[in-house]
């Protein structure tokens, strides 16, 4: 009997101004999907977004989820976060604030990973 290893996943995340939106663009493998990103108010800390799913073909309603990065209390509205706890939308924003793409508000104090739980000036993981 042999067994097959699994090709490792490859995913990216970038963000992109046109005009005055900013585009969040995850690729998955050979899957690229584009969100609208925008920074909202939180009442639980952390930084707070909404990611509105470019329009998908026969679908009349964008799909928009909400994501709290907030150390523990990290959350997103979407289907795999409430299934895993993760979700590719919290670790592409994760991994862009470690890398400086994503401005952290002032008047955040000190978000740290999720998956470290260490501030992410100081976070060494990977998506």
């Amino acid at each position: 009997m042999t067994t097959q290893t699994r090709k490792p996943i490859t995913r990216t995340a970038t963000i992109q101004t046109i005009g005055t939106v900013r585009v969040l663009w995850i690729t998955r493998d050979k899957l690229t999907l584009a969100y609208r990103l925008e920074t909202i108010a939180s009442d639980l800390g952390g930084i707070a977004f909404q990611l509105e799913k470019a329009h998908q073909v026969g679908n009349d309603m964008p799909e928009v989820y909400h994501v709290l990065l907030n150390g523990h209390n990290t959350s997103c509205t979407c289907a795999g976060h409430s299934f895993r706890g993760k979700c590719k939308h919290t670790d592409a924003l994760e991994a862009l604030i470690r890398a400086g793409k994503i401005e952290v508000p002032a008047r955040q104090v000190n978000p740290v990973c999720f998956e470290c739980r260490k501030p992410y000036a100081e976070c060494s993981c990977t998506i």
